[in-house]
């Protein structure tokens, strides 16, 4: 089993701004301890988690210990898929690829947003393919390519940028360049600033060399060639950003997934709860890109050991 909670609301990746903070005044600090253990808390093994919390200007302050390393929250994921759509071929309908986003709707059915096709995919609740909205224009497509400007006119494989969701009825947003997420009301206004312990590390010179070679793999070995020689002199970025995704779940966690290093393909969780205290970690399945986070499942993209590209729903369990 996977440990791992669970509706996310949805909401794109955008370069925003990278000011960071002003300093922040120090108060008294309001010690908040959740000690717990897996008989009465729901995680695998006994651990003290720590949160401060502080007020400043109106704005609540939560300041987040690291959970022990290798723990995890007693929340389970199933050893397999409930539902998995995709098929290398037969029915047009169930060939998906470049799937860029995929939901849940009440009644069960399962919404695909296909870009290689630039049409949308509706699926039964057990995967069955029922229809197609929209279709694919008859104008020119887009193909990517690399600028004349250069490697530094590509995005770093590295490179930090900021996220945001939707939590509750608050926007985080959130630079990762450092653990900080920043929640919104929806007039604007700042209400909550939630850290956690991150130590940053630096990136190589071999790393940065096996993740572009890894990323340009599946090109014509002509094309490898020149994005390669392209992006021989990409600099290294200062440190690794401090995480990559962000989902909340119908509980009103904050799900923060953490940053997967060149080689790893655990995908590690970091839940909050709705006042912004840390949980614990949650491990979602190996290679699923996770679009959404429900009660009881986990929605997501995966490759499958033929390299067909597969929507996959995963059963929860939570502790």
């Amino acid at each position: 089993m996977y440990s791992g909670t669970a509706r996310r609301c949805l909401v794109r990746m955008r370069p925003l701004s990278r000011e960071r903070p002003s300093g922040l005044a120090v108060f008294p600090p309001a010690i908040v301890l959740a000690l717990a253990a897996a008989c009465d808390s729901g995680r695998d093994t006994a651990q003290t988690l720590h949160s401060q919390v502080r007020d400043r200007a109106g704005v609540t302050i939560v300041e987040n210990a690291r959970p022990a390393p290798g723990s995890r929250l007693g929340w389970r994921i199933g050893e397999t898929p409930a539902v998995s759509i995709g098929e290398e071929e037969g029915d047009p309908g169930e060939m998906i690829f470049d799937v860029r986003d995929a939901t849940r709707l009440a009644d069960g059915r399962i919404v695909v947003a296909n870009a290689g096709t630039s049409d949308v995919r509706v699926f039964a609740a057990d995967g069955t393919y029922l229809e197609t909205w929209g279709r694919q224009g008859d104008g020119p497509g887009e193909e990517w390519f690399s600028s004349p400007a250069g490697p530094m006119a590509m995005p770093h494989p590295f490179g930090r940028s900021t996220i945001a969701a939707i939590w509750s009825a608050l926007a985080v947003v959130a630079p990762t360049d450092r653990y900080e997420l920043r929640a919104y009301q929806s007039d604007g206004a700042l209400v909550k600033i939630i850290r956690r312990d991150h130590e940053s590390r630096s990136p190589t010179q071999a790393e940065l060399g096996s993740e572009l070679a890894e990323r340009y793999a599946g090109v014509s070995e002509a094309r490898r060639t020149s994005l390669l020689a392209e992006t021989a002199e990409m600099p290294l970025v200062e440190f690794f950003p401090a995480f990559e995704a962000l989902q909340s779940d119908p509980l009103w966690h904050l799900w923060v997934q953490e940053y997967r290093f060149p080689g790893q393909d655990r995908n590690v969780w970091t839940v909050f709860d709705a006042d912004g205290r840390v949980q614990g970690f949650v491990e979602t399945p190996p290679g699923l890109d996770v679009f959404e986070i429900g009660e009881d499942y986990v929605l997501g993209r995966a490759m499958d050991e033929f390299d067909v590209e597969r929507v996959q729903l995963w059963p929860l369990e939570m502790g």
